[in-house]
């Protein structure tokens, strides 16, 4: 310890250590207090402070974390970097709803180190059974936490990763079978009869999702230079964007779809050629306009779903998605590959999907076992 007298009269007591991450001159660190007086007192009680503060730095650099950072300081930095790279749609829902339900269960001003995955654990539930949140929002949360700690963990906040692996969670059980999740033959007849009835563009909107597994956005953002027929001889439809409402309430098409994974190109079917050859029924650049050339509204097809379901009596979840999730089956009932059928309709990894899958080939088995012990 050496004593450096200042301008104004103090003196500093300083301390010099190594860093053990460093090499060469870099390496050494320095520590210091400062008193108005230098006396055998002051001496004894700068070295007892210099001696606390030294072996905190050198735990705090031992341990690998560079920053003391608090919770909200962590996540700030991280949507900063998210934010560059997202949908509006997600963005939008980030902000209306998952940011400021994390933001009132944890304590902004926590600092990042001070956090496990137990904690995590009794979080989820604690929204769940207590607050009674759905499914949905809390493994939102869930995931975006994940990706707040992963970005702690990348830029040394904390000295190892929270594992939202071993984040253990008692989830609600749905509310809604698998099976209520997409339609059968007979059902999707009706519906689709119901559609062109109502509105011959919302039925080939709905009979082209159903053929193709697009989601709504992802449809209606198709244009006429989307429809391709490539050199196999075969006609696809190139993903590349999505339709959103922006939180002024303007409708606008984005460049690119929900996920990565979104941007892809599929192959049509004859009948789904033939529908997006008649398209648009209208003028405009894209397939879905209405009478105005405008894009038609997401809302039109909504309501046309609301007016379907009191008409014809279906006692499923009966929306835009469910005819994506039709698609699925369609697809699992001809034995195609699940890997293949996430690539077509744009997952990563999807549980619905997954679900659905598995359900329709399990159904196809029991079906067969049957036949089979008739022998």
């Amino acid at each position: 310890m050496w004593v450096e007298e200042q301008k104004n009269g103090n003196f500093k007591f300083v301390e010099q250590y190594i860093d053990p991450n460093k090499k060469g001159r870099n390496k050494y660190r320095r520590i210091s207090v400062t008193f108005d007086r230098k006396t055998n007192r002051t001496i004894k009680e700068a070295e007892r402070l210099l001696a606390e503060k030294k072996a905190k730095k050198i735990a705090k650099l031992e341990s690998g974390i560079a920053k003391e950072m608090t919770f909200g300081e962590v996540m700030k930095e991280w949507e900063k970097i998210w934010k560059t790279d997202v949908s509006l749609g997600s963005l939008k829902t980030w902000n209306k709803s998952i940011k400021s339900r994390i933001l009132k269960e944890i304590d902004a001003s926590r600092l990042i180190t001070s956090f496990d995955e137990k904690e995590m654990s009794v979080l989820m539930e604690k929204m769940l059974y207590e607050e009674d949140f759905s499914n949905s929002l809390v493994a939102a949360v869930k995931s975006k936490l994940s990706a707040i700690f992963k970005h702690a963990y990348k830029h040394s906040y904390i000295s190892k990763p929270l594992n939202f692996g071993l984040v253990d969670v008692k989830w609600k059980k749905s509310r809604a079978s698998i099976e209520q999740k997409y339609l059968d033959d007979d059902e999707l007849e009706k519906v689709l009869a119901f559609m062109y009835k109502r509105n011959k563009l919302v039925g080939l909107a709905c009979e082209l999702q159903v053929l193709t597994g697009l989601r709504i956005g992802e449809l209606l953002a198709l244009r006429k230079c989307d429809f391709t027929r490539e050199d196999d001889g075969k006609y696809y439809l190139d993903i590349n964007g999505t339709i959103v409402k922006r939180e002024d309430g303007t409708i606008v098409r984005q460049n690119f779809t929900k996920t990565p994974d979104g941007m892809r190109k599929i192959v049509l079917n004859k009948r789904a050629t033939e529908i997006c050859m008649e398209l648009p029924i209208y003028d405009g650049d894209y397939l879905f306009t209405n009478k105005s050339g405008k894009l038609i509204l997401y809302n039109t097809i909504s309501n046309s779903f609301v007016k379907c379901r009191e008409a014809t009596n279906i006692k499923k979840v009966l929306v835009t998605h469910t005819l994506r999730h039709t698609h699925v089956s369609k697809l699992a009932e001809l034995g195609i590959p699940l890997q293949i059928i996430s690539k077509r309709v744009g997952h990563h990894d999807a549980k619905t999907t997954s679900a659905i899958y598995l359900h329709v080939t399990k159904k196809a088995e029991d079906k067969y076992n049957d036949i089979i012990s008739k022998l």
